[in-house]
């Protein structure tokens, strides 16, 4: 019975490690989706010239990104209203600093504003920030992610220890 309440202890920190860590990998999915989705809007509006809206309505998620997902739909909702000022494309998006709010505020806020040479070297100067962002993340994401499962498992023996 001892055991089965130990198993039982160690298996729920590590789930809740897990949950803690989703954060630092769900930001390093969505940076690296949004640095695709970035290359993506450039090389349709060099080559294919449709409009913005078409362009990230027709946009596969690859790696399945359920917060830019949220994003893409909330931006074309926006832009269908006529309203990307009030900053409701983050509705329902929890992982985003402020700062990188409002860098892709500024983003979107950007795009289809310029003619298409201008348009291409502002969506390169955005992606080079981004992967600047991305590598950022993904550093946070080796770092902590895996450390807070050790941890969670490190306290889940403590707690074992603590009850035996």
């Amino acid at each position: 019975m001892k055991i089965l309440l130990i198993l039982i202890i160690i298996i729920c920190f590590v789930f809740l490690g897990v949950g803690l860590s989703k954060y630092y990998t769900e930001r390093k999915k969505f940076f690296l989706e949004f640095g695709l989705f970035v290359s993506n809007i450039n090389s349709n509006i060099n080559f294919g010239r449709e409009k913005i809206i078409n362009i990230i309505e027709k946009y596969e998620i690859k790696n399945k990104s359920l917060e830019l997902q949220k994003l893409c739909d909330n931006y074309v909702n926006a832009l269908r209203n006529k309203n990307l000022i009030d900053g409701r494309i983050f509705d329902g998006i929890t992982i985003l600093k402020n700062d990188e709010k409002q860098l892709l505020q500024n983003f979107f806020g950007m795009l289809g504003k310029f003619d298409i040479y201008s348009q291409s070297k502002e969506i390169a100067s955005y992606s080079a920030r981004f992967e600047e962002i991305y590598s950022e993340v993904n550093k946070d994401c080796k770092k902590y992610a895996s450390l807070i499962i050790k941890l969670s498992l490190v306290l889940g023996l403590l707690v074992c220890l603590l009850i035996i």
